[in-house]
């Protein structure tokens, strides 16, 4: 597991948006509200379908409370512990024989 830099994650939405059919480029300038609004829930998936899938994920902090408010958006490393910075511990896998001998 690794974190994206914002530079791969760039370079994958770029692919992602020059991949999509001409037909969805097209329709987001149209005058009708109906096809802008098609066009672009075709690139927002297309996009998505790029950044949550089995082997790629976003993910964010919570928010914290704060003292008048709902609350503000709690950041890695201080308010919860950075999740690329978590160790991962495999199982322990037994190998041979139990048996003293």
């Amino acid at each position: 597991m690794h974190r994206i830099e914002r530079r791969e994650l760039s370079a994958i939405l770029t692919v992602a948006i020059k991949q999509l059919p001409k037909s969805s480029l097209t329709r987001l300038s149209s005058k009708l509200p109906v096809e802008r609004d098609a066009a672009t829930r075709a690139i927002s998936e297309a996009v998505c379908d790029e950044i949550d899938n089995a082997s790629t994920m976003v993910i964010r902090a919570d928010l914290v409370d704060n003292i008048g408010n709902s609350g503000r958006p709690g950041v890695f490393g201080e308010d919860e512990p950075d999740p690329t910075a978590l160790t991962i511990i495999k199982p322990y896998k037994l190998t041979g024989s139990n048996s003293a001998g």
